[in-house]
């Protein structure tokens, strides 16, 4: 029987959420008699640094067509374009490719409902303590999951007939 073999190209491995990610691929996986290489790197990639953007070289030795899949964890990046070349080749390969909390073209893309999630919290603190005057603190601009928070938000708003001011929304990374 051949082996089967996936890739996770992740960052900040040592984060929480990125290590249960991984650990819950593994688990998996392994039960399902398929390898697991992960792909990471560990600086604080908030940090523009030349020094330490040296480490996202380990992306380059990716090679699609050496799995039967990849996985990638859009959420732990702050910037994915970086890996567009990548993508490309995943396409290429035509193997199974998915995206955790982000969206890339020809992947599929699994993430919580954040719009959703939002707007409960945001329910619970106008129907549970009658807070009205609420700021949001949400991650880059540029990001649709930061997006997703705001809609959320202003569903609530909306919902109980609360005005939305845009100058209480601040972009910020997460």
């Amino acid at each position: 029987m051949i082996q089967r073999k996936i890739a996770v190209l992740t960052a900040r491995a040592d984060d929480h959420t990125q290590m249960d990610i991984i650990c819950g691929v593994v688990k998996a996986a392994f039960s399902e008699n398929t390898d697991v290489v992960v792909f990471t790197n560990i600086h604080n990639h908030w940090i523009k640094d030349e020094v330490l953007n040296f480490e996202n070289f380990i992306y380059d030795f990716f090679d699609p067509k050496e799995f039967d899949g990849v996985i990638v964890t859009a959420e732990a990046f702050m910037d994915t374009s970086m890996f567009s070349s990548i993508y490309e080749r995943v396409r290429a390969a035509k193997i199974p490719a998915v995206v955790i909390g982000g969206d890339i073209d020809g992947f599929e893309s699994m993430h919580c409902d954040e719009e959703q999630d939002m707007e409960k919290l945001c329910e619970h603190l106008i129907t549970v303590h009658n807070i009205t005057d609420i700021d949001i603190l949400t991650g880059p601009e540029g990001n649709v999951v930061s997006h997703r928070r705001v809609s959320g938000f202003k569903k609530a708003f909306e919902k109980h007939g609360i005005p939305f001011n845009e100058n209480k929304v601040y972009f910020g990374t997460f």
